[in-house]
């Protein structure tokens, strides 16, 4: 350590007496990501390092040095003991070890003996030096986050440096042009100086300054901009402008950060990050892990997706993934995620593994970028150990999370249904500590996840309608924002009429911009809650987005293919259900209609379904009983005809009986005891299903057929037993929903609960493997014991054209004994009857979960 003057021990004793510094780290280190605080890819005289950091690492003081002799107009003094004397100064600045050394400095010397070279010296040294009581070597992403918060607080507490920036401020007009994008660059790493930047945007001739830069400084100025927030419209413009006129000056670096800072600036000027995109594929080998996590991260901010860019960018990240820290990692990884450009199943394994290695390194930020990603790009299957480990890891530093990161982390857990219950709770207790910090939308975010996860906290879920019904909170809701929010407080069962009447009008107001799934969330909810609006419920009908609904109807499927599957193993139920000698009970979630007209059903499916199943099994020899046996039952529901007058055109079945009227055939006579109950939601459905069954009405509970206008969901968690032995329960919801699989789960778990060692049958669509697989683990979750699984697959049309195909399933909770067996003879003769042609695919598969 070099004596020092005893002016500046003095000095220094004098600040520490005035000034209260606190404890820093080195502000030298790489520290935040490019999304938040990223730094350039080189530094502006040497390549120094920081948070979105050049590769390389030079002095810091190569920043500082000064040929008098080649400072041009900066030092165009005819006194030649001034330059001397000037040049002393920076030499000086250049031996100076830390921060504190810098400032004493200026205030041993004063202002008088600072030209603006040595101003631009002496900020960029106190701006990039480390601080004298800390200088930790840090090589945590979390760490070195708060290591640059506690340099900038340093900095803006000291007059000493308040006065050098003033004084810069003067002699704005004296700074070369390099020395001053020195000074923004400098500012910029160091979260610093936002008035003297604001005061360069203002006072300075920006377009000409930055006509005056060589391609490099401006590359570096452009970051310093953009990493202070100073994006206003006259600066972009201008550096937009300038840009374009440089596009074939830039190296690989230049075009990062440029493209960097025009992502972070919002820039609209799509042809002009295109064409740097372009650039930028053309040298992608040039860059390091940091600037490819910078590349990806710009040009997905930036909403520009570059099939070739990305692809050269997951090349090298294959290659260099182990170079890859945390930041990098996670700016990357949301990158693809925001792209939606498919990862190989190499390349995915390799992210999480690398994330994982890393989990100890992420900071809040990071964990919460790092679920979101893989839960945006539906990775859940290489991922499931990531989550875990993430879940871990966030519930330790739930108390460093903000809101926003707080409801992306809970909405990914949400996403991939990964039951991470620990954390979520977590989750909720941590949100309402910091309600008052959430935003419109991470708000309702953060009620859709929590609910979603099955995590019901009154407190919070009061909190959150006190909070969104006030201050017009509500009023910045997405049109989706506020069909999740009441789905939310309805699935929770937390019912606040001020938010319900604030969803409501602000809904009114904005119905034309609804999508189908909002509609019917937000119908659902209000009606689950009881709220009535009828006014709202009346635009509802009326909106553009409810005719796009999906159609999920009984009436609409009646015969179809999927009706054609679920029947023959609901027949395939009751067949055995009978052969007990103890009486039954078959209770039905979803009834529907009962009996449907098939010449009155529009744009149906029983053409595919049933017709031609009659028709192809009317020649058919050795045909499976449960078909035969759903053939007789459908026939019966026809008295003036019978499969064996089905003509090979498919048929003139007139009706098509639903899943009550089918079962009602199985009831038997012998047994008074058998019963049956029927749960229908729908007032005008309900009313069908007691026309076509000449049913009965709720007051008749104690008959042997119950028909109850009430939701199933509700209703059955109200009915304590059932006078019978044995219990059958058929569920074959709609699954128009967002909430369609939480409430199934909810269902599955209190039947089995409730009525231990009955059988339970679930009926679902296969639309994706990834959704059916979240079905699979939840039914794995609730502890039911092993459950049979039976799917099955018919190609709508040949082979040689254009194919669709009907995939669908039936989970069965304690099947009878050798149900596996029967499934596995009967479904694969079931698909070859309802396929167009021997060309079609068909599948069938029977396991158990």
């Amino acid at each position: 350590m070099p004596t020092r003057p005893s002016m500046l021990g003095k000095c220094r004793a004098q600040a520490r007496r005035s000034v209260v510094v606190p404890s820093l780290v080195s502000c030298e280190r790489r520290l935040a990501g490019p999304c938040a605080c990223a730094q350039p890819a080189r530094a502006l005289s040497s390549q120094v390092s920081g948070p979105a950091a050049p590769t390389e690492k030079k002095p810091w003081r190569s920043l500082l040095r000064s040929d008098p002799s080649q400072q041009g107009n900066a030092s165009n003094n005819s006194n030649s003991n001034k330059r001397l004397g000037q040049a002393a100064v920076n030499g000086r600045l250049h031996g100076a070890l830390d921060m504190e050394e810098v400032l004493c400095l200026w205030q041993e010397l004063g202002a008088t003996s600072f030209d603006a070279v040595n101003l631009a010296s002496a900020i960029r040294a106190a701006a990039l030096l480390p601080n004298s009581n800390n200088d930790n070597d840090s090589d945590n992403f979390a760490a070195r986050g708060r290591e640059k918060t506690s340099c900038a607080t340093a900095l803006g507490e000291d007059a000493r440096w308040r006065a050098l920036l003033q004084a810069a401020e003067g002699r704005l007009r004296e700074f070369r042009p390099r020395d001053l994008a020195g000074v923004v660059w400098a500012l910029a790493r160091a979260d610093a100086g936002e008035e003297l930047l604001r005061a360069i945007c203002t006072e300075m001739d920006v377009a000409g300054w930055l006509q005056q830069l060589t391609s490099r400084d401006f590359a570096l100025a452009a970051w310093a901009f953009a990493k202070a927030g100073l994006g206003d419209a006259p600066l972009l413009e201008a550096m937009q402008l300038e840009a374009a006129k440089r596009l074939g000056e830039f190296s690989s670096q230049d075009v990062v950060n440029v493209a960097w800072a025009f992502a972070k600036m919002q820039s609209q000027q799509e042809p002009l990050m295109r064409q740097l995109a372009d650039r930028a594929a053309e040298r992608l080998q040039d860059l390091h892990p940091q600037d490819l996590a910078n590349t990806a991260w710009a040009f997905a901010k930036a909403g520009l997706r570059h099939e070739e860019l990305m692809s050269g960018i997951a090349a090298l990240t294959v290659v260099r993934i182990s170079e890859f820290n945390a930041q990098e990692l996670s700016s990357i990884i949301w990158a693809f995620a925001w792209t939606e450009i498919g990862l190989s199943p190499a390349l995915s394994q390799l992210l999480v593994d690398r994330s994982i290695a890393l989990v100890l390194s992420f900071n809040a930020q990071g964990l919460a970028r790092i679920a979101w990603s893989f839960a945006k790009m539906d990775e859940r299957r290489s991922s499931e150990l990531l989550m875990a480990t993430i879940a871990s890891r966030a519930t330790e530093q739930i108390k460093s999370f903000s809101a926003a990161n707080l409801a992306k982390l809970a909405w990914a857990f949400a996403k991939v249904d990964e039951r991470a219950e620990a954390l979520m709770h977590a989750v909720a207790l941590r949100a309402l500590d910091i309600l008052q910090e959430f935003n419109a939308r991470d708000l309702g975010m953060i009620a859709w996840a929590l609910a979603k996860a099955d995590v019901i906290h009154v407190p919070l879920m009061r909190a959150i309608a006190a909070q969104a019904a006030k201050n017009s909170v509500v009023q910045e809701f997405t049109t989706q924002g506020l069909a999740n929010t009441a789905a939310a407080f309805a699935m929770s069962s937390v019912r606040d009429d001020a938010l319900m009447q604030a969803i409501a009008e602000t809904s009114l107001q904005r119905m034309d911009e609804f999508p189908a799934q909002g509609l019917v969330d937000l119908q659902w909810a209000f009606e689950t809650l009881e709220v009535t609006n009828d006014v709202l419920q009346a635009a509802i009908a009326k909106a553009p987005g409810w005719a796009e609904r999906p159609v999920y109807e009984h009436r609409f499927h009646a015969g179809s293919i999927a009706d054609c599957f679920k029947h023959v193993v609901l027949v395939m139920l009751l067949q055995s259900a009978v052969q007990e000698s103890t009486s039954f009970r078959y209770v039905d979630t979803h009834s529907g209609g009962g009996l449907y007209d098939l010449p009155a059903v529009q744009q149906g499916r029983c053409q595919e379904g049933i017709l031609r199943l009659a028709a192809r099994a009317a020649g058919a020899e050795d045909l499976p009983w449960p078909i035969a046996e759903f053939l007789a039952a459908v026939g019966e529901c026809n008295p003036r005809q019978d499969s064996s007058q089905v003509d090979a055109a498919g048929g003139r079945f007139q009706y098509y009986p639903g899943s009550p009227a089918l079962a009602l055939r199985w009831l038997r006579p012998s047994k008074p005891q058998d019963g049956a109950t029927l749960f229908e939601a729908s007032a005008p459905v309900h009313a069908a299903l007691c026309k076509s069954l000449d049913g009965n009405t709720d007051a008749e509970a104690e008959t042997k057929l119950q028909i109850l206008h009430e939701d199933a969901y509700r209703g059955l968690r109200r009915i304590s037993s059932f006078a019978e032995e044995r219990v059958f329960f058929f569920i074959d919801p709609p699954y128009e929903l967002s909430f369609s699989d939480n409430l199934n789960m909810a269902l599955l778990s209190h039947l089995s609960s409730r009525w231990p060692g009955s059988t339970v049958a679930l009926w679902y669509p296969i639309r994706d493997d990834s959704r059916t697989d979240r079905v699979y683990r939840r039914v794995r979750s609730l502890g039911l014991g092993p459950v049979l699984a039976a799917e099955f697959e018919v190609g709508r049309r040949q082979a040689s054209e254009s194919l669709s195909s009907v995939r669908t399933g039936m989970l069965i909770v304690h099947p009878p004994e050798h149900m596996e067996r029967d499934l596995k003879g009967v479904l694969p003769q079931l698909a070859r009857l309802l396929a167009p042609d021997a060309k079609a695919p068909v599948s069938s598969s029977v396991f158990w979960l």
